[in-house]
Formats: structure tokens, C-alpha cells, sequence
């Protein structure tokens, strides 16, 4: 396992973040489909294959405002065996990307 310090110059950049739906160019077609040319947000869902939410934290300003109050007032439960395991997967994903075998 790489330490930390050769974790840090180790970016997993946005083309191989698994925690991205959504590529850059696709958010600007939502923005575009959204805000210009007034869309349904269920019709941009089904189109793109997300969940409504993931259209309007890219759309409506004040639903990222609500979400992060609602983040803060939320009684937040740490898993401490769960986190382990993700982890573990982000360190696998990390060396698959790169390449280092240890």
C-alpha cells in the first residue's frame, strides 16, 4: 500500500472519478436544455439517465443552499467498517488507474 505521501501527487482527475454521473460537456447541455430552453426536469432525467436531484444541484442554486442545511441539522451516523471498505475500494480504483503494484 503507498504511503501517504506518494498517495498525494496521485490524482484520480475527473474521467476516472467514480463518483461523477455526469461528464462536464453533459452538464452544460442540462444547463442550456434547463435554463434556455425551459425543459422538464423529469425529461432531462430520463434523458440523461440521472436522478432529478442530480439536475437540479446543477441547475437550481438554492437546492445545493438546501441540501447543505439540511447536512448540518442531519444527525450524521459514521460507520466505521463501512468506511473501511470504501476505502480500501478507492485505494484499489487508485492503483488500477496508475498502475502500482505492492
Amino acid at each position: 500500500m503507498p504511503y501517504w505521501f506518494e498517495m498525494q501527487k496521485l490524482r484520480v482527475g475527473k474521467e476516472n472519478d467514480r463518483r461523477r454521473v455526469l461528464t462536464d460537456e453533459q452538464i452544460q447541455k442540462i444547463k442550456f436544455l434547463r435554463l434556455v430552453k425551459n425543459m422538464p426536469i423529469r425529461a432531462l432525467s430520463r434523458m440523461f439517465g440521472v436522478d432529478r436531484n442530480t439536475i437540479k444541484w446543477h441547475t437550481d442554486p438554492s437546492f445545493r443552499e438546501k441540501y447543505y442545511e439540511r447536512r448540518k441539522k442531519a444527525n450524521y451516523y459514521y460507520d466505521r467498517e463501512a468506511h473501511r471498505i470504501y476505502v480500501k475500494r478507492y485505494r484499489e480504483h487508485l492503483k488500477e488507474i496508475y498502475g502500482i503494484k505492492r
